[in-house]
């Protein structure tokens, strides 16, 4: 593939130089104000051009366009801890709901702990 500068970014290359951009950041070749500001940049940019324009006085890690672009994440759902967690126990949430109303004796469980976990779950995909 071609490093000409007037090819069109995929949104996966832009990702990939908003990263490099966090890794000059992290090891304080960028302040937080520079790096604010070309992620913007980065993130607005259209044309290979535009981001190689970001990464002139910075050495590697730079945007590599050498590879074909990655299919774009977005079909597979980000899932984090709590949500992976609220996902394996939402089937039980009747069961848990029950056990803490037996040891409680607090009878809102059954109404407060199914819907929390269901909501836990839809909100953290």
């Amino acid at each position: 593939m071609s490093n000409s500068p007037d090819i069109r970014l995929s949104a996966s290359e832009r990702r990939k130089a908003v990263a490099a951009l966090g890794e000059h950041l992290a090891l304080r070749r960028l302040n937080a104000e520079e790096y604010e500001a070309r992620a913007a940049q980065a993130n607005q940019a259209t044309h290979r051009g535009d981001l190689m324009a970001l990464f002139t006085d910075l050495p590697e890690p730079r945007p590599n366009f050498d590879t074909e672009p990655e299919e774009e994440e977005e079909s597979q759902p980000r899932t984090t801890a709590i949500g992976r967690v609220a996902y394996a126990l939402f089937p039980l949430a009747g069961v848990f709901a029950f056990a803490l109303v037996y040891l409680t004796g607090a009878w809102w469980w059954m109404l407060v702990l199914p819907p929390l976990l269901y909501a836990a779950r839809q909100l953290t995909r």
